[in-house]
């Protein structure tokens, strides 16, 4: 996990603001693209129907 976080630059902070905000963050984000994957397979599988 940690070299992981050295390629994304992401840094641990000591104050639990920070860090809670980064946490959201990251979870809007993967929020975000479940719905895209979503809508994609939706529309490649309805409207276009191709797999």
């Amino acid at each position: 996990m940690n070299k992981f976080k050295k390629i994304l630059r992401i840094t641990e902070h000591d104050d639990e603001r920070v860090q809670a905000l980064e946490y959201r963050s990251y979870a809007e984000a993967g929020f975000l693209i479940a719905v895209l994957s979503a809508l994609d397979v939706i529309i490649r599988g309805l409207v276009l129907s191709h797999p």
